[in-house]
């Protein structure tokens, strides 16, 4: 049987998202190794505040990157992006750096900044992998996703390997190498001259406060830590960032949809997305099903010593079928233009999120966190359902 593009496109940004997710557990895995749970949950509190530092400077480019091909000047547009975001990471490690260094008494700097190059790595090469998806040239991102995560498994294996006590300068090599190694890449296919950088800012309001409402849910560890404790943040740290890459396993759906609605231009796409949304339906049972093993998961990734985070991992995991759901018919709003209104839904959901958690917080317990977790994703998918339920048809009509 002959599978389609878009099957196909999905199958290997899937597949490689499953090779990555896995690398991606070892590597937790392997940095829990050298840490106990308080310290493990600093590391995520500064990976998190840098994060936040960096959504003034999100811009939306990651919605942007998905349908690059669909604008004007594709390499003129790219060569701005890569400008922009990497003056602001630049100035966003700074940043970072001075203000943890000054703040955390527990940490010393060499951890601090290897925390700083980690977030800033991943943020940078998500935007990378993004670039090349829309760039239409899908198997260059999994390659860069596979070969970023697979260096820093390496490194952290070999720390082990020779004892080593800290993992800072395995982290800064690792880490660094992939910050520089995207944007290096991606420049071949940037031209000039350059699209001016405030016209392409200026025009892309909407898709900036789309990325701000997603950066924004990094409060989340911040908020967990002022409330509950470094004990309670290492057990939200370790499930939430070991689950996370369901979610971006997930997001391989936008990320196969909106390059094949690019190729298709204005065909007809009604049966089409009927039938990723049937499927997603389908994955977010699953993913319901497979949160029971949540418990075993935890244990066998982290020690008995982080067990007590498995309500959380259950939570996400179910999540993460949520977001599949969502994905789909975020791709078809992506399409669409991104309307006012499904900005605003993303915003009040993220408000909604961080209400739950820091709710959850006052209790202090990962039981609590889970049902903080549940409410906010149930609430995010059914206004997200409603809206596509209502509009979906009057854009077939048309």
């Amino acid at each position: 049987m002959r599978l389609s593009r878009f099957q196909r496109t999905f199958a290997l940004i899937t597949g490689g998202k499953i090779a990555g997710a896995l690398l991606q557990a070892a590597s937790l895995a392997l940095l829990a190794s050298f840490m106990d749970v308080a310290e493990f949950g600093r590391f995520f509190v500064v990976v998190s505040i840098t994060y936040l530092a960096m959504t003034p400077f999100e811009f939306g480019f990651g919605t942007l990157a998905l349908r690059i091909k669909r604008e004007d000047d594709p390499g003129g547009t790219l060569a701005a992006v890569l400008a922009l975001r990497c003056t602001t990471t630049a100035l966003t490690i700074g940043l970072t750096f001075v203000g943890c260094v000054l703040s955390f008494e527990n940490m010393s700097p060499s951890l601090i900044l290897a925390a700083t190059i980690w977030a800033t790595s991943e943020a940078v090469g998500n935007l990378s992998q993004n670039l090349y998806v829309g760039l239409l040239r899908e198997n260059v991102a999994i390659a860069f996703l596979l070969a970023r995560r697979a260096v820093l498994v390496a490194a952290l294996l070999l720390g082990q390997a020779q004892r080593v006590s800290s993992p800072t300068e395995l982290i800064l090599f690792a880490c660094g190498l992939s910050l520089v190694a995207g944007p290096a890449l991606l420049s071949i296919h940037a031209s000039l001259p350059m699209q001016s950088p405030i016209k392409l800012l200026s025009s892309r309001r909407r898709f900036w406060l789309t990325g701000l409402g997603d950066n924004l849910r990094q409060l989340d560890t911040v908020i967990v830590m002022l409330l509950a404790g470094p004990v309670v943040t290492g057990y939200f740290a370790a499930a939430s960032r070991l689950v996370a890459p369901l979610g971006i396993l997930t997001s391989s759906l936008m990320q196969s949809m909106i390059p094949e609605m690019v190729r298709r231009g204005k065909e007809d796409t009604s049966q089409f997305l009927r039938s990723a949304l049937r499927y997603m339906t389908l994955v977010a049972a699953v993913l319901a099903l497979a949160s029971s093993a949540s418990p075993i998961l935890m244990t066998v990734v982290y020690g008995s010593e982080f067990g007590p985070s498995w309500p959380i991992a259950a939570a996400i995991i179910f999540g993460a079928g949520l977001t599949a759901m969502n994905q789909t018919i975020l791709a078809w709003e992506v399409d669409q233009g991104l309307s006012g209104a499904v900005t605003v839904i993303i915003l009040l959901s993220t408000f909604l999120y961080l209400t739950c958690i820091s709710a959850a917080s006052f209790a202090s317990t990962t039981y609590a966190l889970a049902v903080g977790i549940l409410v906010s994703g149930m609430a995010y998918h059914l206004a997200l359902r409603f809206r596509f339920v209502k509009h979906f048809p009057k854009a077939e009509a048309t």
